[in-house]
């Protein structure tokens, strides 16, 4: 046989195991890589949210993040804190994300699906309204500034005005039409509903915290209070949306967490100052905690519970959505924020009914 057909045989060989070997290569799928192979390897987690959530889980960074370094896609659906926990069936979710303890503690009750839970963020409960309104509790004594931030210091003269339907001209703003309200979102469905509810209810019997033995005392009160707001919201993220389409004569205070009025001045850094200039946020004295508990309903649900503590995530979550994440490496300087008015510590703080006395509240207060 000739040199010739000797190298030539070997050539032929070579290009044989060199086609197996890039067929071998391409077809294993630990080989792959780039953005297809990262595609196809992203878990679709989905769940439940509040509405005051809504933005941050929408947030493209948020979702980079958990693309990228988790392998996640979130499949958020925006529900009410109660409904979440007691009506709203749990087939293909993977996770919910009420916003207290008390839904936490509910949902335990239930005996539904259930891996683990964990608090990502807080939010204190705070009244939205306008610089009139501000102005016109100011002089009645009812809200005061303290530095930068305004409070509400008489909580009992705020209920008492509510619950004897004392009208705005009678508060001094003859331009307002009926009552002094607050609104706030459905308790029955949503959490900052149900926690302001509580608040009201424990300022009104005034204790540090309501317990079964004042339900009956002031669920009377909370009942007429509720009845007179008419139609209520079943999310906080809706009730915002409409205090500030609708303005100071369909909504002269409202009930929502603090971070709202963070994230919506972020989203609308254009008209900062026209915001500065009418929107209000006032600090009731004392308010309650929202803690944002996380449910991992199977273990996807806890990969995204341990994802979401990503420092990038967390301190996202303040900057832009203006949640107090509790984590001592993330600062959370409200000078940095953009929008004053917002104090670095909440400090009178009372603590919400057990879980029993919240559901027995709601009971008897339904319209």
């Amino acid at each position: 046989m000739s040199i010739q057909n000797i190298i030539g045989g070997i050539l032929v060989i070579i290009s044989i195991l060199v086609i197996w070997a890039f067929q071998q290569f391409f077809s294993h799928p630990a080989a792959k890589s780039g953005p297809l192979a990262a595609s196809s390897q992203v878990e679709m987690i989905h769940g439940y949210v509040g509405g005051e959530k809504m933005g941050l889980v929408e947030n493209q960074k948020i979702k980079d993040i958990l693309r990228t370094k988790y392998n996640i896609e979130l499949q958020p659906e925006k529900r009410g804190s109660l409904q979440m926990v007691t009506t709203e069936p749990l087939d293909g979710i993977d996770f919910i994300w009420p916003g207290s303890q008390v839904e936490l503690e509910i949902y335990k009750k239930t005996g539904k699906p259930f891996r683990s839970a964990e608090i990502l963020f807080n939010s204190p409960i705070v009244v939205y309204s306008w610089d009139i309104v501000e102005a016109a509790l100011s002089k009645a004594g009812i809200v005061q500034k303290e530095q930068d931030t305004s409070y509400i210091v008489d909580m009992p003269k705020l209920a008492e005005a509510i619950t004897q339907k004392t009208s705005w001209k009678q508060i001094g703003l003859p331009e307002l039409f009926g009552s002094v309200k607050v609104a706030c979102t459905d308790p029955s469905k949503s959490n900052s509903g149900n926690q302001f509810l509580c608040l009201l209810g424990t300022v009104i019997a005034n204790q540090e915290t309501l317990s079964m033995e004042d339900v009956p005392k002031v669920a009377p009160t909370l009942k007429t209070f509720l009845r007179n707001l008419g139609f209520m919201e079943n999310s906080s993220g809706d009730l915002f949306d409409k205090y500030i389409k609708q303005g100071v004569g369909a909504y002269p205070m409202a009930a929502g967490y603090e971070n709202q009025i963070i994230e919506f001045s972020v989203d609308n850094k254009e008209y900062l100052k026209a915001i500065q200039s009418k929107l209000r946020i006032l600090y009731p004295k004392p308010t309650v905690w929202s803690s944002h508990p996380m449910i991992a309903l199977d273990d996807k649900g806890k990969k995204l519970i341990d994802a979401m503590k990503d420092p990038d995530i967390q301190r996202i979550a303040w900057m832009e959505h203006g949640f107090r994440t509790g984590s001592s490496t993330i600062s959370t300087d409200p000078t940095k924020l953009g929008f004053s008015g917002i104090p670095l510590t909440i400090t009178a703080i009372v603590s919400m009914p057990t879980p029993e006395v919240v559901e027995n509240l709601i009971s008897q207060t339904k319209p």
